[in-house]
């Protein structure tokens, strides 16, 4: 598959990428990732969240709750044993959905978790995605989450360019495993 850097070239100018990954130096980084993600994305988009415990996904999605409007940021928690959590923001209403104790996407059907994925009063984003990927729409931004040592964390995002408000130079041009 081409490199971002191939896709660059070809690219008119002025024009982003739709792969790209950012490297995140602390929580506040991955909070401030989110809530420009809440603040720029359309009604009906659907986020997969991917990555290992612990790389961020969460504290992502809390950032996305405050992009969106939530009025009780404490309330965002994963929802590994309640599978969705729903947050009415000012904006949009926050879905929240976590993938992890399901054993694809035949569970999660039988449960009525892809009725709310794509609905236009939404943003739906869903931790663990990789359990269930056929749920999720065509057109769905997709995200891995990978833990560094420290603080640092690595975000490859597939499917829309990089959010305003950060440098170019915060991102970074060779991504690779695409």
């Amino acid at each position: 598959m081409a490199t971002l850097a191939n896709q660059q070239a070809k690219r008119p100018s002025g024009v982003l990428p739709d792969r790209w990954q950012l490297t995140l130096r602390d929580r506040r980084a991955t909070l401030r990732l989110g809530e420009r993600f809440g603040a720029m994305l359309p009604p009906g988009a659907v986020l997969g969240l991917v990555g290992e415990l612990g790389a961020g996904k969460t504290t992502f999605v809390q950032g996305v709750a405050k992009g969106v409007a939530v009025a009780d940021l404490r309330q965002v928690l994963s929802p590994t044993y309640t599978l969705s959590n729903e947050y009415p923001g000012g904006r949009l209403l926050l879905v929240h959905m976590d993938f992890y104790r399901l054993e694809g996407a035949d569970s999660a059907r039988a449960l009525g978790l892809e009725d709310t994925l794509g609905r236009v009063d939404t943003l739906a984003v869903v931790e663990w995605a990789d359990r269930a990927p056929d749920l999720l729409p065509q057109g769905s931004i997709w995200m891995h989450f990978q833990y560094h040592p420290g603080e640092l964390r690595r975000v490859q995002v597939q499917g829309c360019e990089p959010p305003t408000g950060f440098r170019w130079s915060e991102l970074d041009p060779s991504v690779p495993g695409w």
